[in-house]
């Protein structure tokens, strides 16, 4: 895919997973028109109507949830400067512009599409943890997904799955044991499982293809090293946990000096440990249900694209505005509390 550029052409899984997942989606809507009609058609009989009611409200409660930005999502007018340095990600790629960005507490990031929003989540442990061209390196990964034809970054499968969870809900409540109600109901609770697999197993498969993809696209604006390295400093951070529980106290730090000081753990690391989590990683071959494909697998791919020149200039973001940097000192505030000792 990545030889040719045929970064959008789904699978035919994937193709029958949407077209399920259109028809999940939109069974709330087809319960409501229904109780809609039976509550029109019977009126002005009171039975009729009270039905149709229940279908209307089983319809309601069927609704997935609809997608919230975190408090605290920062918008292009919180942080022009660094959402400037965003588009420049997003020009290299010529994927969608970023229009809100989350910072969360993570060793991590993610981005996601929500209608006319497309949010871009940064974990403030995993920004501070590295250096620049691997801050680049992040970026333009998580970009890269809005190419690469990632479901798991879309609504609609979100939405589908969280349908089918909700009618899995409404279909076997809790019958105290009720042993005809779990026989009868047995069929509706196997076709439901029967469709959730029909859309987790392709789109399982997408998002492995789409992670190969955006490690690729990002090396081509980022630097295969960039890439690589960043692979390594994730495959770090479990290790992260096993060294804060040698952290006695925080001092003095608040804000993001409590970030800077937990995600100093990663950087004095006995080197010896260091090694030894990195072995670990590149021995892993199978990664059975995980949502990325095994880090060496990855690495190696990477190293196959052309070590041209880096697109984005270096130093990229190295210049934070103050909204920006602000969350990261509420990020702190909040971590202070967790690692506060008595």
């Amino acid at each position: 895919d990545y030889a040719t550029g045929a970064f959008g052409a789904p699978s035919r899984g994937l193709l029958i997973a949407q077209v399920l997942s259109v028809l999940v989606v939109v069974s709330p809507f087809v319960v409501c028109a229904l109780g809609l009609i039976l509550t029109v058609t019977t009126l002005p009989s009171w039975g009729g109507a009270f039905f149709g009611a229940v279908l209307i409200g089983a319809g309601y409660i069927l609704c997935p949830a609809r997608y919230r930005l975190p408090k605290g999502a920062l918008t292009r007018a919180d942080a022009p400067g660094f959402f400037a340095q965003l588009d420049e990600v997003s020009a290299a790629l010529n994927a969608p512009a970023i229009t809100h960005v989350v910072v969360t507490d993570d060793f991590n990031a993610f981005v996601t599409r929500e209608g006319q929003k497309t949010v871009l989540g940064i974990g403030a442990l995993l920004w501070d943890a590295v250096p620049g061209d691997q801050k680049v390196a992040l970026v333009a990964h998580e970009i890269a997904h809005l190419v690469n034809n990632d479901p798991a970054r879309g609504k609609r499968m979100r939405y589908a799955l969280d349908t089918l969870a909700r009618w899995d809900d409404l279909v076997a409540p809790d019958w105290d044991g009720n042993v005809f109600a779990d026989i009868a109901l047995l069929p509706f609770r196997l076709l439901i499982a029967a469709l959730e697999q029909a859309l987790l197993r392709p789109m399982f498969l997408q998002s492995q293809r789409a992670e190969y993809l955006a490690d690729a696209l990002a090396a081509e604006v980022a630097g295969a090293d960039a890439i690589s390295r960043l692979l390594n400093t994730l495959s770090l951070g479990e290790g992260l946990v096993q060294e804060w529980k040698g952290l006695h106290g925080l001092g003095d730090a608040s804000g993001r000096d409590v970030i800077e000081r937990l995600v100093a753990c990663l950087h004095q690391m006995d080197p010896e440990r260091r090694r030894n989590l990195l072995t670990r990683a590149d021995a892993e071959k199978l990664s059975i249900d995980a949502t990325h494909p095994p880090s060496a697998y990855r690495k190696g791919f990477v190293e196959t694209v052309a070590r041209d020149a880096a697109r984005l200039r270096p130093g990229l973001f190295d210049q934070e505005d103050a909204a920006f940097a602000g969350r990261f000192h509420a990020i702190g505030e909040q971590l202070a509390v967790h690692f506060d000792t008595q």
